[in-house]
């Protein structure tokens, strides 16, 4: 009998098409029909102003521009005399709220537009996460792996502490700016976007301020291998990577450590992105190519995982021919050109051995000359050549590698057995960065929208590179980045997520080409990259003896900022009070309610039984609805016709559609499909 009264009813919604809303307790109005939160900034709005590709186009234009002056602010603070002033130095002391272990002095819980998975959707009085919108916070990469952050501040080398005390006055910026852009993004029913820096040297500050998850004190995000900050860095790009496979590779753990090399690659990959991976022994072969044997492929999420996938079953054997890696390299970059699959900017060939060529070396470097003219005449820069000797005995086997790196410009590294594979290779990115410094031209990166690391929602980031340009060349020292919403683009093209995604990627396509830029750098800069590769830690031997570089070889220096010459502060954390509270306890709090830390941890129920079976009735009932619907109405037609009666059918304003609530959080910058570091 219920059934049928709620069956009758809903024929009734349906043949009258409409969609009666009830407001709930909290003041959101929602719709009968599918339970979906209408927000009220977006049910008063013009829906033909803002439901279009124009909206979307100004969305693009007020992200780049915030983006790129962001980038500016930056430039302005982190300029010598800025952040080594005594002002600068004397603020800094105890000052900064690191993000693992300070408690936050204006802390919020906003509810769902910033809600934490591991807390709950943050809905009418439910759980979200905390957050602080006048304080930002910070972390850094703990090299000395102290995890106490105690006052004293051990751990933090004057490199770190440098990052930290210049990055601080940012946050007076990014405060002005989220507040400023408000009334714009309420038009979308989102929050303004969160803005965040990440320095070359790991430091990483953001606003709003939030706690992250520090297992045993460990924090281990680093911004520098995130698709949003190499991307900005290095702009659009072809990348191939050459891995050795041969049987010698499977000594001492060296092809585990290898894969995670070539992850790690991958994983600084944006979508602007085209990559391949070869594997080589005794011949070349292409790793996960998704049919495309010869055709280089978007970085796109999807596709990296596949390839991924197929990394993690690569299998040591063979012998260690060079020739065949780099002819099938050069040979994918022909074809993807041909076909235009490509980038259409920068080429690079990332080439990995543990041993001696067994091939010939003449008509192996005969090859590369052949190739490399092809380019040339063509009016096109070839590829930028980072060669690796890997293991213990790969210093004495590095003659090859390191001359191709010499010979054509490129890098060279040794790496011994146990030493950071995965960090000297994801460090390629500061060729380009460096080279980009001398462009002059300012440009945005963007990458594919991905879920936030809260767990809920997903949006996307625009990013800009950061040079100091009180010393020429200038030097590069970090990215800002700025979030945007996926669920405002939706509002603001008027179409479902698909169709929106389907367009935003069309647009940075077109974006990413239009950023393809020339690579200017000195020899000096690039003999300083060889030497000094992924840190400071100087290798003599890896630099090239037939360099034009003017200066020798010892008095070559990283390509760093100089630190100041004033101390830096003792104690840098306004407080410790989060250390040993769980992340729970850090994060989650009751919606509405005054923040009290560490004390009852709100976290909403995952999933009750009687939800379920409620759900799966009503997914019955609602199954049945359109089936009983027709029925009868085909009965009262049927009716009417017999008693040739003409029909009436009741005319009803059509309701506009009704948006579902994407329960978004704040955009955080961590993708959920990128392994951390």
């Amino acid at each position: 009998m219920m059934v049928t009264i709620i069956l009758s009813y809903s024929c009734i919604m349906v043949f009258a098409n409409a969609a009666p809303t009830t407001t709930s307790s909290s003041g959101d109005t929602r719709s009968v029909q599918d339970g979906s939160i209408i927000y009220p900034a977006f049910t008063n709005l013009n829906r033909s102003r803002l439901t279009s590709q124009a909206a979307l186009e100004s969305m693009f234009t007020k992200m780049q521009l915030g983006t790129l002056a962001f980038a500016a602010k930056m430039e302005n603070l982190l300029h010598f005399d800025k952040r080594c002033s005594s002002e600068t130095l004397a603020a800094c002391a105890g000052r900064s709220h690191h993000g693992c272990n300070s408690e936050l002095p204006a802390a919020t819980c906003p509810g769902y537009q910033y809600a934490v998975a591991s807390c709950g959707k943050g809905v009418e009085g439910g759980c979200s996460g905390i957050f602080d919108f006048d304080t930002s916070t910070v972390v850094y990469q703990n090299k000395e792996k102290d995890f106490s952050f105690s006052s004293t501040s051990r751990g933090i080398s004057d490199r770190e502490k440098d990052g930290i005390c210049s990055t601080l006055p940012a946050e007076e910026y990014m405060r002005q700016a989220m507040e400023e852009s408000k009334t714009y993004w309420d038009m979308f029913s989102v929050a303004p976007p969160g803005m965040y820096f990440g320095s070359n040297d790991g430091v990483f500050r953001m606003l709003p301020g939030y706690s992250f998850d520090c297992p045993y004190g460990d924090f281990t995000f680093d911004p520098r291998v995130r698709p949003w900050y190499v991307g900005a860095s290095s702009g659009p790009k072809d990348i191939i990577i050459v891995l050795d496979t041969s049987g010698s590779m499977n000594s001492l753990g060296r092809m585990d450590i290898m894969k995670a090399a070539a992850k790690r690659v991958i994983g600084t990959l944006n979508f602007a992105d085209y990559f391949a991976v070869v594997e080589f022994n005794d011949y070349a072969s292409r790793v996960g190519n998704n049919g495309l044997r010869d055709l280089l492929q978007r970085a796109s999420d999807v596709n990296k995982a596949k390839v991924l996938d197929s990394i993690d079953n690569l299998l040591p054997g063979g012998s260690t021919n060079f020739r065949s890696g780099f002819e099938l390299a050069f040979q994918t970059f022909q074809q993807s050109d041909n076909v235009e699959q490509s980038s259409g900017c920068h080429q690079a060939i990332l080439f990995l051995t543990d041993g001696e060529m067994t091939d010939n070396e003449t008509a192996f470097f005969d090859l590369i000359d052949r190739k490399r003219n092809g380019y040339s005449d063509s009016g096109r820069e070839p590829p930028v050549m980072f060669t690796y000797s890997f293991g213990s005995t790969a210093a004495s086997k590095a003659e090859v590698p390191k001359r191709i790196a010499c010979e054509y410009g490129g890098v060279w590294a040794s790496i011994e057995d146990g030493g950071n594979l995965a960090e000297s290779m994801g460090a390629y990115y500061k060729y380009f960065a460096q080279g980009l410094g001398s462009s002059g031209i300012d440009s945005v990166s963007w990458t594919e929208p991905y879920e936030y690391a809260t767990g809920l929602g997903m949006g996307t980031t625009a990013s800009a590179p950061v040079y100091d340009r009180s010393v020429t060349p200038p030097i590069f020292v970090g990215v800002v980045g700025v979030d945007i919403s996926f669920s405002a683009m939706e509002i603001a093209l008027g179409e479902n997520q698909e169709a929106t995604r389907d367009y935003f990627i069309k647009k940075i396509s077109e974006l990413s080409v239009a950023s393809c830029h020339t690579i200017d750098i000195e020899e000096c800069q690039l003999q300083s990259l060889r030497k000094f590769g992924s840190g400071d830690k100087a290798n003599n031997g890896a630099a090239c003896s037939n360099s034009t570089c003017s200066s020798s070889i010892n008095s070559l220096r990283p390509i760093n900022p100089d630190l100041c010459d004033e101390t830096y502060p003792f104690n840098l954390w306004a407080n410790e009070a989060s250390i040993g509270r769980s992340y729970e306890e850090k994060t989650c709090c009751t919606v509405g309610e005054e923040v009290v830390y560490n004390d009852d941890v709100c976290k909403e129920p995952k999933s009750k039984i009687g939800l379920i079976v409620g759900l799966s009735i009503g997914g019955i009932i609602m199954a049945l609805i359109p089936y009983y619907c027709v029925m009868k109405f085909m009965i009262k037609k049927r009716k009417m016709t017999a008693e040739t009666a003409p029909p009436v059918i009741a005319s009803a304003p059509i309701a506009p559609p009704q948006r579902k609530d994407t329960t978004l959080p704040y955009a955080f910058p961590i993708s959920s499909q990128v392994a951390d570091s």
